[in-house]
């Protein structure tokens, strides 16, 4: 039952007010405050799935981070740059289709057996056969459809397994691992744009942050460098180690651990400063467009062109 109302004056109020201790540490353990927010007759005004996200949150599942609308993530800005009205369909009207294939789910498993092996039996289910597909198959998924959890093919464990093999001969990649916080998410804004990451791998007190990738390409220095241009990297590393660092008030390295998947090898690189630096423009670019387009309305791709007088001829 709720405890009845009491009257106060207002200097009773104003002493009340006084003894408030401000919050001035956003700093949130999920598990801790999840069950204050339920009660048993559901009646309650708060919701865990409602509150507003800030700060760090250390314990945030994939699902919960991923669920959030109101934070860009480092993928959104990414979208921004390619195609406005491709953003303003998928994040502004949620209009998208949810990732589905056998990519995502040996990129999960990847991800799985490297930061959080625990979790393993929880969030997979193993199905003996090669293929997918016969009567063998469709019993198996049936019986597991409604799990929630990921199916994976024999062949497939298996080939993940292997890609983690290569990454456990890494002992680079491996001490980067240990002793190092996994899936950190933190909740922050640029210029007024609120903006999410989520770091596979953190260590606060060494000042690092490290990305597992897994890729079709070959993963030397050389390629790689080719793919961090193609997919963005560098907009993520930049935003992920400038949003730690305010919120840590000291600088971040950011590390890439490469898992090739046709050479079945590991490499790790570091984020040098002019690939941070060329990541920063990128995400300058993508909030002024998102800043742009909400004051405007527009969210369309057409570029400004200057009337024939202003014409210019350069010199290169």
């Amino acid at each position: 039952d709720q405890a009845p109302l009491e009257e106060i004056d207002r200097q009773k109020y104003e002493d009340m007010v006084k003894s408030v201790k401000p919050i001035t540490n956003c700093e949130v353990n999920e598990e801790d405050i999840k069950g204050s927010f339920e009660c048993a007759t559901g009646a309650c005004p708060i919701k865990w799935g409602s509150m507003e996200y800030k700060g760090i949150y250390k314990t945030l599942s994939n699902d919960a981070y991923h669920a959030e609308e109101k934070h860009l993530s480092s993928s959104n800005l990414k979208m921004l740059l390619k195609d406005t009205n491709q953003f303003y369909k998928e994040k502004i009207l949620g209009e998208r289709e949810p990732l589905k294939g056998a990519f995502l789910d040996e990129g999960n498993y990847t991800h799985s057996l490297i930061l959080e092996p625990h979790l393993v039996p929880e969030e997979y289910v193993f199905f003996d056969g090669n293929r997918k597909a016969g009567k063998a198959w469709k019993e198996f998924e049936a019986k597991h459809k409604d799990s929630g959890k990921i199916i994976l093919s024999s062949a497939q464990k298996a080939k993940v397994e292997g890609w983690v093999d290569a990454y456990n001969k890494r002992p680079e990649a491996v001490d980067l691992v240990k002793g190092a916080d996994k899936e950190f998410s933190l909740f922050s804004d640029m210029l007024g744009v609120p903006l999410k990451v989520r770091a596979d791998i953190i260590n606060i007190d060494k000042g690092y942050i490290a990305d597992v990738k897994t890729t079709a390409s070959d993963p030397d220095v050389d390629t790689f460098k080719f793919t961090v241009e193609q997919y963005g990297y560098d907009l993520s590393a930049a935003l992920y180690t400038d949003l730690f660092s305010r919120r840590y008030e000291k600088p971040f390295d950011f590390y890439f651990i490469v898992l090739g998947k046709r050479t079945m090898t590991c490499e790790v690189y570091k984020v040098s400063d002019l690939t941070l630096g060329k990541g920063r423009k990128k995400v300058m670019d993508a909030v002024k467009i998102y800043k742009g387009c909400l004051q405007s309305g527009k969210w369309d791709n057409e570029k400004e062109i200057k009337p024939i007088t202003d014409y210019e001829i350069l010199e290169v």
